[in-house]
């Protein structure tokens, strides 16, 4: 009996000890409010922000490499042979290609169509890798991350809405070209469609938005579906970087 009783209270003392760490744990969106999916918030979105300031995020995977090149169709040819890979869509300008569910891992700009006119070393200097791709896992973090990134002077030079992703572009010291972006669709299959839809060749390369807008209007808590679905697709953006020298 003085065994039960004692377990009893050790599992009061338990049961208090517990209420009291609940109610000193609070968990604050950026309005002060528990986050939800639909304010363009998630689970994994709760703790990027610290006392009302932006935090690193990282991405989540590595996705996609772009390459620029002068032999289109035999890159193209090489690449399917290799990777078993199919292409997703093609124009002269550009390819898009997957081995997997992805809607694509490996994306081709022909600067014979791009660049034609560039002196002969740059055509030479410009062949090769164009950028390499991180996904994030939500419209937020991407928005947050970036904010966390400018207040150490580390800007995009490039923030535009492909269609089927968000994205933002980045340079290293070296000029190392890379891409931040969010998928705007939850499947594969509606990526997909997006880039095998008429509204596709239209503009395969995107709208450009304001990052800045983009970040006041969530916190205000506009949802993230409404920002990831592209309404529009003009004005064609120029492709910036080191591919055309466009800022």
């Amino acid at each position: 009996m003085a065994r039960l009783v004692r377990a009893r209270l050790a599992l009061r003392r338990l049961a208090a000890g517990v209420e009291r760490l609940a109610a000193r744990v609070t968990i604050r969106s950026a309005v002060g409010k528990l986050p939800t999916e639909g304010a363009g918030f998630g689970p994994a979105d709760w703790n990027i922000r610290k006392e009302g300031s932006p935090m690193r995020v990282p991405p989540q995977k590595f996705v996609h490499i772009v390459y620029r090149t002068r032999r289109f169709a035999e890159m193209l040819a090489w690449y399917e042979t290799v990777f078993d890979a199919k292409v997703q869509y093609q124009d002269p300008a550009l390819a898009f290609l997957t081995y997997d569910d992805e809607h694509h891992r490996f994306a081709f700009a022909n600067l014979a169509v791009i660049n034609p006119d560039a002196p002969e070393p740059a055509k030479r200097g410009l062949v090769g890798v164009d950028h390499v791709a991180y996904t994030y896992g939500s419209l937020n973090q991407l928005l947050e991350n970036y904010a966390w990134l400018k207040e150490r002077g580390i800007k995009p030079y490039w923030c535009v809405h492909h269609g089927i992703t968000v994205s933002m572009y980045y340079a290293d010291p070296d000029g190392n070209q890379m891409e931040f972006q969010v998928d705007s669709f939850a499947t594969a299959e509606g990526a997909n469609a997006m880039m095998h839809s008429p509204r596709w060749p239209a503009n395969p390369i995107g709208v450009e938005y304001d990052p800045e807008d983009w970040l006041a209007r969530l916190r205000a808590g506009t949802p993230a579906s409404a920002l990831l679905e592209r309404k529009v697709d003009l004005p064609v953006s120029p492709i910036r970087g080191a591919m055309t020298g466009a800022a």
